[in-house]
Parts: C-alpha cells; structure tokens; sequence
C-alpha cells in the first residue's frame, strides 16, 4: 500500500511478482477506523500515481472494489480531479 501511495512503481511490480494479493485492503488500526479502508488501486489513484495505476490494472486489481463509504477507484479519481 505504501508503494502505491508513494508511486514507488518498481516496488509495485516486485510485489506483483512475489504473489500479493493485489485486491486486498489495508489493514486499518482501531483509532484509524473512522477512515475507510482502501486498495492499492484506490490508493494510487488518489496520489496520482499513475505508473501504479497502471501496474496494478495489468495485474487485474479490481476496478469495482468498493470500500465502506461505497466508494470505488473511480470515484477516488473524480475526487482527486476536483482538488
């Protein structure tokens, strides 16, 4: 998740590679929980990162991930959008 956060791409396809499960949610600390939970995908996409975006839609992260709010990948992109 920090990777894609960080757009650091080569890490990205390294974890890629090594098997991660590309369509997994952080793991969120209880004093972090009114914060949704999000993807690599979402992640990325919320940093701009698109290198990882990339990375990550080869490997077949799931574009209709939702998180709590109800909130998906794409929707994470018009919000950046609107920054």
């Amino acid at each position: 998740m920090k990777a894609a956060a960080k757009g650091q791409n080569g890490c990205v396809k390294l974890l890629i590679e090594k098997g991660v499960d590309v369509n997994a949610f952080e793991d969120r600390k209880e004093e972090d929980s009114k914060v949704p939970a999000k993807t690599a995908l979402m992640i990325a996409v919320s940093n701009g990162k698109f290198d990882c975006v990339k990375s990550l839609l080869e490997a077949k992260a799931d574009m209709e991930a939702v998180d709590s709010e109800g909130k998906t990948a794409l929707v994470y992109a018009v919000l950046r959008d609107r920054k």
